[in-house]
């Protein structure tokens, strides 16, 4: 397993993959990496590997992973993808490790496409979500007592007797 970290590589190879029980559609881009990160330069591994990103299809997924692949350069072809940003085909990447059932995994990002696009909330959500804070607010807050009226100072002055 490889140290979570930063590193450099070369797209090889790009492609479509079934994954899972599911059999979820999922693209890869397979890179051969050469470099990690220091924090300020970049040492050679003493081997290249290779390495896949991946970027789900699933129905739920479509859509925010459709947005980054465009937002990459990439040519809208399933059978043979490229990518027009050069930020992709020499890539700076990022290792992360997860644990998944009891196994710890490394996850491979590219390091500028790390996060999906951001989506606007659904008008019918924003309604929705307003209308149940409404709720809780209202719930929230506390009747109203009759309270005496503020005692009047004596510098306050009495403004009764001047003519409207």
């Amino acid at each position: 397993m490889n140290a979570a970290g930063i590193y450099s590589g070369t797209l090889m190879e790009a492609g479509m993959e079934e994954l899972g029980k599911n059999k979820t559609p999922c693209m890869y881009l397979q890179y051969e990496i050469g470099y990690i990160s220091n924090g300020s330069d970049w040492d050679a591994l003493e081997r290249p590997i290779r390495r896949d990103v991946k970027f789900w299809l699933s129905d739920a997924a479509y859509d925010n992973t459709c947005d980054t692949l465009e937002s990459m350069g990439w040519n809208f072809d399933f059978v043979n993808p490229k990518f027009a940003n050069e930020n992709v085909n020499n890539a700076v990447l990022e290792c992360e490790h997860d644990e998944y059932q009891g196994k710890v995994n490394e996850r491979w990002y590219l390091s500028e496409y790390k996060g999906f696009s951001r989506q606007s909330v659904p008008k019918e959500m924003l309604r929705k979500l307003s209308a149940r804070f409404n709720t809780r607010k209202v719930a929230s807050v506390k009747p109203v007592t009759n309270s005496p009226p503020p005692v009047k100072l004596p510098w306050d002055k009495d403004d009764s007797d001047i003519p409207i």
